[in-house]
């Protein structure tokens, strides 16, 4: 088939929806799904529609710190929602009592563009359109050639005017399908992503948000259910887990339950009642505004590297030197992976001190390295409130460079102690032997720009000196600034500080020992294609008064 052809269909079971577009997606060609009840489209496509259509798209935010922003996003298979009238729930006479987002993919256009105007033509100001993917569904991580894809797309989406793209990459997370999708769709406001929590990253990932190319996406915080009080349920146990403000929730309105505004409503009314004046109800364009607007009220605030420990294929040990050094400099750490339990693992515990802990409001991790096989990449943050490792994002990873980004979205206070420590765990493993070349790990905490206490970090200047080498004797270490990430390099690492890090992770084990350590410990020229066009990356912050890295 060519490229881009589209395939129509639903695969029974839904356990083979995934599947399906997967398979799809691995030959570059895209899904429109539709039941069996999805008929007449060869009359459909070639009744006349006006093309291009206009909505109306919000170009600021006012935001309150204190409220708890819900964003309603109707959405089920193609074609069915298209002839159907969204299952009904178009025609409920409820509908423009608040506020509702609704599927639409651009390919419509050549399916039902009639169809489509219809609803443009019935629309109250509460009824926003968003991209259901961007021209026909795939997975974006198995898609050959997606930057083709996305510029393909852009046509479907100006046809309905569609400036917030919605899509699920199947419980993957990919950093450069993140950058794809912000540069090449400059027109969009932002992104939603993720199906219900369930089928993505699960609680711990529900709801958290970040920005690429100075867009915000927002990953879905959970989905209606099938009554009133199931529904509201649901919402307030979200809100009960995550207590800070402002809180921002992307909600599935899933149409397959056949939901009426009569429940909705009724979801409002009960939590009206559990958090009297703190819910506002907004449109999709309106709560990525929202987030962005939250999110350029944040700076990076200074933090310094306290101490790191390499644990497996290298144990730091008092006057080993471990060293994490500059992306700039052309050297690594490179690291043999060695077998435990069954599997080969190298891990990382480190040590970060941030100024001002009970300002700090976002904490965002980055790992970059190179694997000689495939490796799972996992990220951790210790939790003081619970005391306990708190997993936050891993990645399956191909030979090859890497750069990893999760954080800390929710709660952030329970992962600062009081005298400003925050840790770090990167756990990589294999089934099979495997080199790492680690390239650094970086963090940056976030606080409110009216509360940083330094001046912020000039983004021109690639290598700050924080900290300063003079304080290596009694930190153990010192960090580096590069553009907006914050990086630590940790140089003269002392004494043997596992207890001290990662007591309760018996496999890191203690080697009293390492010969040949300088078989294990050397460094090789630095790898750049991973990377990509950074001195791009940075000239694009610079171009923006607050530092806009991950949160």
């Amino acid at each position: 088939m060519e490229p881009f052809a589209v395939v129509l269909g639903y695969p029974f079971t839904s356990a083979l929806e995934r599947p399906h577009v997967e398979l799809l997606s691995k030959h570059g060609l895209v899904a429109v799904l539709a039941h069996v009840t999805s008929v007449n489209y060869s009359v459909h496509c070639q009744m006349p529609g006006e093309v291009p259509l206009r909505q109306e798209h919000r170009t600021s935010f006012e935001l309150d710190l204190g409220k708890i922003y819900i964003a309603l996003g109707a959405s089920d298979l193609a074609l069915n929602s298209m002839q159907d009238r969204y299952y009904g729930l178009w025609d409920d006479p409820g509908r423009g009592s608040l506020p509702v987002s609704w599927w639409l993919d651009g390919m419509m256009c050549e399916f039902c563009p009639g169809i489509v105007q219809y609803y443009f033509e019935t629309k109250t100001a509460n009824d926003y359109f968003f991209g259901a993917h961007v021209g026909g569904r795939i997975r974006p991580s198995d898609f050959p050639d997606l930057e083709a894809y996305l510029e393909r797309g852009k046509a479907y989406l100006a046809a309905y005017d569609l400036r917030v793209v919605a899509f699920s990459n199947h419980a993957k997370k990919d950093e450069w399908v993140y950058e794809a999708y912000s540069a090449v769709l400059e027109d969009c406001i932002g992104f939603l992503h993720g199906w219900v929590p369930g089928s993505e990253f699960g609680e711990e990932g529900a709801g958290s948000y970040w920005l690429y190319h100075g867009k915000p996406w927002l990953m879905t915080a959970t989905g209606i259910m099938e009554t009133a009080e199931a529904t509201a349920r649901a919402i307030s146990a979200f809100i009960e887990r995550n207590r800070e403000r402002p809180l921002f929730m992307s909600v599935l309105l899933g149409i397959f339950r056949l939901p009426s505004f009569d429940l909705l409503l009724e979801v409002r009314r009960r939590l009206d009642e559990l958090y009297p004046g703190q819910v506002v109800w907004v449109r999709a364009d309106e709560l990525l505004l929202a987030v962005k607007a939250y999110m350029d009220s944040l700076a990076i605030s200074p933090c310094s590297l306290a101490q790191v420990l390499l644990v497996k294929g290298y144990q730091a040990m008092p006057g080993d030197p471990v060293e994490l050094l500059s992306a700039e400099d052309g050297r690594h750490l490179v690291v043999e992976a060695e077998p435990q339990d069954r599997l080969y693992r190298v891990a990382l515990v480190a040590d970060f001190v941030v100024e001002g802990p009970g300002d700090v409001r976002r904490l965002w991790a980055t790992f970059r390295a190179d694997f000689t096989a495939n490796v799972n990449s996992s990220i951790y943050f210790w939790s003081f409130g619970r005391s306990s490792w708190v997993f936050v994002g891993s990645r399956l990873v191909g030979p090859g460079g890497w750069r990893q980004e999760d954080g800390i979205v929710h709660n952030p206070w329970e992962y600062v102690a009081e005298n400003g420590t925050v840790r770090i765990k990167v756990v990589v493993s294999a089934e099979a032997p495997f080199t790492t070349t680690i390239d650094y790990l970086g963090l940056e905490p976030y606080v409110l720009a009216a509360r940083k206490r330094v001046p912020r970090v000039n983004l021109a200047d690639e290598s700050t000196d924080l900290l300063g080498p003079e304080a290596e004797e009694q930190t153990g270490g010192w960090l580096a600034e590069e553009g907006p990430y914050h990086s630590g390099r940790c140089h003269g690492s002392t004494g043997d500080i596992l207890p001290v890090l990662a007591p309760e992770v018996s496999w890191h084990g203690s080697t009293r020992s390492c010969p040949g350590q300088e078989d294990h410990l050397h460094y090789c020229p630095r790898l750049r294609a991973w990377l990509g066009d950074r001195s791009r990356l940075r000239s694009a912050r610079r171009g923006q008064e607050l530092p806009t890295g991950r949160s």
